[in-house]
């Protein structure tokens, strides 16, 4: 395995950016639906508070790979922002255009299906909206050369076809049976058993054939409408469109404070207002549920210390509802220590428990070894700033439409008292959140 390896479009020798305030509100799904096809696309919208980013185009891209893919990153990201400042020295920084993009839950990207993507890839948009603290802002960047992408950028618009009004599940080769993962998952909890393991997240993938037309922006529109407190989020690139509503917040890097969510423990909504509120008493008491939960607390806390002061946590998780279930969360955050960047953070706190598990190491390596490549599923999409400021969501509820197929993946955390059983029922709730949204567009 490369230990640092890059891939920067190095063919420009300029930048020049423009920043133009947009009055009153605008619509990001809109201003999304309005970029012509065959465009590299990205976007990611929290509604509940108001933040949005929109891109178009890629100025300069940046592909990493390696066990020192977010270093080699950071680098190429530093120069990109340099750049960009000596050619529009007059900006305020808030003014400045972002980096947007992502990485895979492991160092390399191997299966074909990833074949679109990077371990670790960020873009500099020709043209990009910002929407923050009620104001909007269009930037755009002009190079004397546009970065290559690989293969031509997929549509938005009624290129993917699923069948209605419900979809079938079929086998691609890269799927497993439920007999199969229920017997997988069996065999990692005789690891917590015998204490090789504490906890260790299993995922599963099932994978459609795409009939029919889909319009992806009204697969947007309905988890952002059902999900407004999840960071709703596209990204079209070649052939494929990642696409997913995302719970959790990995990181973000505001004002010099950093901000993580740990994010672990669920159970079913209710199909009564009873038995809805006696499902969320249930997981807020059940023991399982909270080790499994403090495991990633203290993950992320172990990770983030040596880059903050004056961390904290909250001291009792609370119980989020979301429409697929109910989760435990607990907000974490401190001061950032000077001269530490976001990729810095990304790179000391991913995986973080809730996705891969604890110890770390042993839990990844059992994981390439059963799952083999989860690709950016559980890695993280979000955007850079030249202030070192970022937000990033871990990719969950997320599913890859690429030539032809949808491809979904759902895991579960295992801890001592898991039942196999139970967790496949959880991997079936966490799928139908993408599940509902685009078979609802395709009705």
């Amino acid at each position: 395995m490369s230990t640092s390896a890059n891939d920067l479009d190095r063919s420009f020798s300029r930048f020049g950016v423009r920043a133009e305030p947009i009055a009153g509100k605008i619509d990001a799904l809109a201003v999304l639906a309005a970029q012509p096809a065959g465009e590299t696309l990205f976007y990611i919208e929290r509604p509940d508070t108001g933040e949005a980013v929109v891109a178009v185009g890629a100025a300069a891209t940046i592909r990493t790979h390696g066990t020192a893919r977010f270093a080699a990153a950071a680098g190429e990201v530093a120069r990109v922002f340099s750049q960009l400042r000596a050619g529009a020295p007059e900006l305020p920084p808030e003014s400045m255009p972002r980096l947007v993009g992502g990485f895979a839950f492991s160092d390399e990207c191997h299966a074909a299906l990833w074949q679109d993507f990077a371990p670790c890839l960020f873009l500099l948009p020709r043209e990009q909206w910002v929407v923050e603290n009620g104001r909007a802002l269009h930037v755009s960047v002009d190079s004397d050369a546009t970065a290559p992408v690989n293969g031509t950028p997929a549509a938005l618009h009624g290129l993917y076809a699923v069948a209605a009004p419900s979809l079938s599940a079929t086998s691609d080769g890269g799927d497993e049976p439920a007999p199969r993962w229920l017997a997988r998952t069996r065999a990692v909890l005789a690891q917590i058993e015998d204490g090789s393991l504490q906890k260790i997240v299993v995922a599963r993938r099932e994978s459609r054939a795409l009939r029919g037309d889909i319009d992806v922006i009204a697969v947007l529109e309905r988890l952002r409408a059902a999900r407004p407190s999840c960071y709703t989020f596209c990204l079209a690139l070649g052939g494929s469109i990642f696409i997913g509503s995302s719970p959790e917040m990995l990181l973000g890097v505001r004002g010099g404070s950093v901000a993580a969510d740990a994010l672990a423990g669920t159970a079913a909504r209710g199909r009564t207002p009873s038995e809805d509120r006696a499902n969320a008493d249930q997981l807020a008491c059940s023991s399982k549920d909270r080790r499994e939960h403090e495991a990633v607390v203290e993950g992320i806390r172990r990770a983030l210390t040596p880059f903050t002061t004056g961390l904290v946590a909250g001291a009792e998780p609370e119980v989020r509802p979301f429409p697929e279930g109910f989760h435990l969360r607990t907000r974490i955050g401190g001061t950032l220590a000077s001269g530490t960047s976001v990729l810095d953070l990304i790179a000391a706190v991913h995986p973080t428990p809730a996705v891969c598990g604890v110890p770390r190491e042993r839990a990844h390596a059992v994981l390439d070894r059963l799952e083999g490549d989860r690709g950016w599923y559980t890695g993280g999409v979000g955007w850079l700033s030249s202030a070192g400021e970022g937000v990033f969501a871990v990719a969950l509820r997320a599913g890859l439409l690429t030539r032809g197929r949808l491809t979904t993946w759902a895991g579960a955390g295992l801890v001592a008292g898991s039942n196999a059983e139970r967790e496949l029922a959880e991997t079936e709730l966490k799928m139908r959140a993408l599940l509902s949204a685009l078979e609802d567009a395709a009705a």
